[in-house]
């Protein structure tokens, strides 16, 4: 059962921020299903994926500072030990800031099997038509069934699904009406 992070609209920029997406999108054999988070899980999932990511991240840096350390002492003549000291914890700190963006978006990744189970249904919708990018897509869909009237009150909708071209395509293949929308 395919399952995609989505957004209701459009996103623009060059990068792909789906940390702050409520919207999940699951694919049946012949169904689209629009999954949302509630504010409070929203809450609970960001604090949780970026407390864990810290941590993991921080006992990373750790042990690499340690390793970097012990070579930086045994390596680097005494008169260069105070600049390279310091290049090495400016380049760490960015590491660490790097590692920890990383890490969220990972964990994100993993547990999306896990947000759907405790997200609430909000529409059946129907394929229209799809407009490919690199990694996000838009979708053009018609909710055919709500759930709730007070989160999709639009009949038409427009949503912004990352995913890869591939996984996207094999997924909605059966529910094109032609492959000529690729």
């Amino acid at each position: 059962m395919p399952v995609f992070r989505v957004l209701e609209g459009l996103e623009k920029g060059h990068l792909a921020k789906t940390i702050n997406w409520r919207g999940i999108l699951v694919v049946n054999n012949r169904t689209i299903i629009l999954r949302m988070l509630t504010p409070r899980q929203q809450n609970i999932r960001d604090s949780s994926v970026s407390t864990s990511a810290f941590a993991i991240s921080f006992v990373l840096v750790l042990v690499y500072w340690k390793w970097l350390f012990s070579f930086l002492i045994q390596g680097v003549p005494e008169r260069f030990l105070l600049a390279a000291s310091i290049i090495v914890i400016v380049a760490e700190f960015a590491s660490w800031i790097l590692a920890l963006l990383a890490l969220i978006y990972v964990l994100d990744f993993l547990t999306l099997p896990l947000q759907v189970r405790f997200s609430k249904k909000q529409a059946v919708l129907a394929l229209k038509g799809i407009q490919e990018g690199r990694f996000r897509h838009m979708l053009r869909v018609l909710v055919e069934n709500e759930f709730d009237h007070s989160e999709t009150s639009k009949k038409d909708l427009v949503l912004t699904v990352a995913a890869t071209r591939r996984g996207l395509r094999n997924s909605l293949a059966p529910l094109l009406p032609s492959s000529d929308e690729f």
